[in-house]
């Protein structure tokens, strides 16, 4: 009979761990129906991540009994068929003085989508024209007006590199003229060619991303600074940003973003500075920060002496992760989000077998629900809360006969002492 007793405390204790694994999360949305047993990969969508810490530690799949299931995190980017080659153009030709330096390359590839410019540690800035030639003999303009700002570069070792958006052509020699206005000329170390692969044309040379939902966007231009205040529908990942801008042709202007705590700022007050990005009309005005899913954020532009720009757009975008797990056939599983207090789980599957992310099958989620939310029958509902109240009583009455006999163990042992 005692053995009996602390099977069925077991029992509930088991049932009562099942029931704080799920504990303490806001919503929840079911996985389609797995028709074989094998690996499953869950992508992370911005409806997803909106209810979700941006170190994903809230979210889990469990199954029927409440257990977690362990999974992994990968990025498809990484997984994607469509890569992009960065290919190295040979300078037959250089010529530099005061008022301009001339540069000749030979591009080995079909098309090109961009250009990255690598010179000597310099944080000056010119403009250049770029030209096109088959024959080296008849030269054509691809773009009469280029902003090469290497004092936002990226630096590395003992020199800077930038990235610049060109119009996809596929010129065999390419012509860069740079205006050095009287100035020492800039030292130009390497030109490379940045190659699109297949049919693919992203704005990025890279990997793709998952954009969010339409940001709103109020501006307020004041002195020679433009505020412009941008508000995401809900709090979506976001690790780059694209910004579309207008109301002057060529510009060149240095723009600070800045995130409020907690979701308020103003003009006046907008936060916390997250990072400083150059911008020009022949940049790619695409950045990358820290991941954040901030709903409020600011970006202020400085437009010196110059005519303000005007923002049109703002995209805010996210790497495309997605979440890796085995699954049994013709069992039910759902994942459960939005938990302040959860920690990243850790899980002892992480064998090269689970981290296979191309032979798994993706697998769709039905809408996302809050635990608050009743989806059975009002009857089955009242229902449900009698048995709980019963198990409740069951377990309180178990704790008390328990509680008894260990009290009445203890007074036994107290008068054997004494004796």
């Amino acid at each position: 009979m005692k053995k009996r007793s602390y099977s069925f405390l077991f029992f509930c204790l088991i049932c009562f761990c099942c029931k704080s694994q799920t504990a303490g999360f806001g919503y929840y949305a079911d996985l389609d129906s797995v028709k074989t047993s094998g690996f499953y990969n869950i992508k992370l969508t911005p409806e997803l991540n909106a209810h979700l810490k941006t170190d994903y530690s809230d979210l889990r799949i469990v199954n029927d009994s409440g257990k977690w299931v362990p999974h992994i995190l990968t990025d498809l980017s990484k997984n994607t068929s469509c890569e992009w080659l960065t290919q190295e153009l040979e300078i037959i030709k250089k010529e530099d003085n005061p008022f301009s330096s001339k540069i000749i390359a030979r591009n080995k590839w079909k098309a090109i989508s961009a250009l990255t410019i690598s010179a000597r540690n310099t944080d000056a800035s010119r403009s250049f024209s770029l030209t096109g030639s088959d024959d080296l003999i008849n030269w054509f303009v691809i773009s009469d007006s280029i902003r090469l700002d290497l004092s936002a570069a990226v630096e590395e070792k003992y020199q800077r590199s930038l990235k610049i958006k060109i119009p996809i052509c596929d010129y065999k020699y390419f012509g860069i003229n740079i205006n050095n206005s009287g100035k020492a000329p800039i030292d130009i170390i390497s030109i490379a060619g940045i190659v699109p692969c297949g049919q693919f044309f992203h704005d990025d040379p890279g990997n793709p991303d998952l954009d969010n939902p339409t940001c709103s966007i109020f501006q307020k231009d004041s002195g020679k600074i433009s505020y412009i205040r941008i508000t995401q529908p809900e709090a979506y990942h976001f690790n780059h940003i694209s910004l579309k801008v207008g109301g002057v042709k060529y510009f060149g202007r240095n723009v600070d973003l800045y995130i409020p705590e907690n979701n308020s700022g103003s003009f006046s007050n907008p936060g916390t500075l997250i990072q400083s990005i150059a911008i020009s009309n022949n940049s790619l005005l695409r950045f990358n920060l820290p991941t954040t899913n901030a709903v409020v954020f600011y970006l202020l532009i400085h437009n010196e002496d110059n005519p303000s720009l005007k923002v049109d757009a703002v995209i805010t975008s996210a790497d495309a992760d997605a979440m890796i797990t085995y699954l049994e056939k013709d069992l039910h599983y759902r994942l459960i989000m939005e938990n302040p207090a959860a920690v990243i789980p850790h899980y002892d599957l992480k064998g090269p077998d689970f981290k296979n992310a191309d032979s798994s099958i993706s697998l769709g989620l039905s809408k996302i629900i809050p635990f608050t939310k009743s989806i059975l029958p009002e009857a089955k509902a009242r229902e449900s809360r009698w048995l709980i109240w019963i198990a409740i009583g069951a377990a309180l009455l178990i704790l008390l006969v328990f509680t008894y006999r260990i009290l009445k163990e203890v007074n036994t042992r107290k008068s054997n002492d004494h004796l």
